[in-house]
């Protein structure tokens, strides 16, 4: 049986390890664990070329019958499991088992993957473990920076580059820099037009995030945390985003602006100066993520500067089936509801429904 390592964030920043995206990272993991509220781990193989990092979400005992049961879930973002090239199904297949049993063992009910298609291995380990069930969800987007800018300017309807042109003829400039913590906390431009932006369009609470998230990813990226700030003819910062460096990746993250700079089409601008920003430092792709809903307006925006879809697929598993069930017929009980009227409520796992 192949072993594996299960790893805390401190453990895991001594490991030696491979990281294959910053969403797979312990930086950017102790990050999640304030957004999230859950501690971080990451299992590893033996030979550190499988790797999958998770929150633990712990389950009300009253619901789960004992202390210190948990479901896992992957953090936010583009993460999953990562296969190196060159590993063998059977060692994928290995690794699935000892992990199954490792979770159980300790108290894991259920797990859920968020499945990045920017990494390998998420066809293997659907092949490896026919008790985990994937589903390709809304796709999101990449563009790729090896043509050069000027292809990519090329590749980009119409419309976007419009969009761009006019957002310069007003006056609008773009920069980049590393972003610091006077920029991701309150009364920092960023930071404001961020927290701004997420009331007006009535986003969940959720991406609020606190001010010990941005100082973890500060503190945990370094310089690999960019900030583009697009300023108006006035002066003033009218919208502005956080980005990852990661390798050959570059990571558009969170996004803001006001309503007039969003009319004037610094948005688009900024879009723009990403891709060269990604071009002049020799990077490969630049993801910029996907919509809210499948194919919708969002995504179609993001598709528009020359992008190509990017597969984005969820997995879900029972990783102690008795416990689980007991688990949804005690939420059941709780809620004065039949098991079935639980599970109909699409919430995986069911018991949080």
């Amino acid at each position: 049986m192949n072993e594996l390592k299960i790893l805390s964030v401190e453990s895991a920043l001594g490991a030696g390890v491979e990281w294959p995206d910053v969403y797979f990272t312990p930086a950017y993991g102790h990050a999640c664990e304030v957004s999230d509220s859950a501690p971080w781990e990451v299992a590893v193989s033996d030979s550190g070329r499988i790797v999958f990092p998770f929150l633990k979400r712990y389950v009300d005992p009253s619901i789960a019958g004992f202390e210190g049961a948990f479901d896992v879930v992957s953090p936010y973002g583009y993460a999953g499991t990562w296969v190196a090239p060159g590993v063998s199904q059977r060692e994928v297949t290995s690794f699935r088992k000892s992990l199954r049993s490792a979770l159980a063992e300790r108290g894991g009910l259920a797990e859920f993957h968020r499945c990045s298609g920017l990494v390998p291995g998420v066809e293997m380990v659907e092949a490896a473990d026919p008790l985990l069930a994937v589903e390709r969800l809304h796709d999101t987007v990449g563009i790729d920076l090896t043509r050069g800018y000027e292809a990519c300017w090329a590749a980009a309807e119409g419309r976007s580059r419009t969009k761009t042109r006019k957002a310069r003829k007003k006056g609008y400039t773009v920069a980049h820099r590393v972003a610091g913590s006077a920029d991701l906390l309150p009364g920092g431009a960023y930071r404001d037009l961020y927290d701004g932006t997420m009331r007006r369009v009535e986003a969940r609470p959720y991406y609020l995030f606190a001010d010990e998230y941005y100082l973890r990813l500060s503190r945990g990226l370094g310089d690999d945390l960019g900030l583009v700030e697009v300023r108006g003819p006035d002066g003033q910062v009218g919208c502005a985003g956080i980005y990852f460096v990661a390798g050959e990746l570059l990571h558009l993250h969170l996004v803001g602006n006001t309503r007039d700079a969003q009319r004037d089409g610094a948005g688009n601008l900024l879009y723009d100066s990403m891709i060269q920003h990604g071009c002049e430092r020799g990077l490969k792709t630049l993801h910029v993520g996907g919509g809210m809903s499948e194919d919708d307006r969002l995504f179609f925006f993001k598709r528009s500067f020359g992008g190509h879809r990017v597969p984005f697929r969820v997995a879900r598993g029972v990783l102690h089936p008795e416990r689980y069930a007991a688990a949804v017929s005690a939420r059941a009980e709780q809620t004065d509801r039949t098991v079935e009227a639980v599970e109909a409520t699409g919430y995986f796992p069911a018991y949080r429904g």
